[in-house]
């Protein structure tokens, strides 16, 4: 299995995953479903933070043929840092 691969999976399950816990918790805000979010978001920000190191160092060696794919899988990872925080702003405003 490649690396882009696994950073194409990666980036799926932590919107998906992420989509599924923001749902949950503006259907029933309880302090337990928002600190589950709380150690997603930090578990997936490791996670996802080591895979998107992993392309990069992958980005210094791979033939300029490989490259764009790279970037683009890197690009998928990131996209996820502005849905989190959408997502928190979201909640942030409705329990306040």
């Amino acid at each position: 299995m490649s690396i882009t691969s696994i950073a194409k999976k990666s980036a799926r399950l932590s919107l998906i995953i992420g989509t599924i816990l923001f749902v949950v918790a503006n259907l029933n805000v309880s302090d337990l479903i928002m600190i589950i979010g709380l150690f997603y978001v930090i578990i997936a920000f490791i996670v996802n933070s080591i895979i998107l190191f992993i392309l990069f160092l992958h980005l210094t060696i791979a033939s300029p043929h490989h490259r764009p794919a790279l970037i683009k899988t890197a690009l998928l990872l990131l996209f996820n840092i502005p849905v989190a925080i959408l997502y928190a702003w979201i909640l942030l405003a409705l329990n306040h």
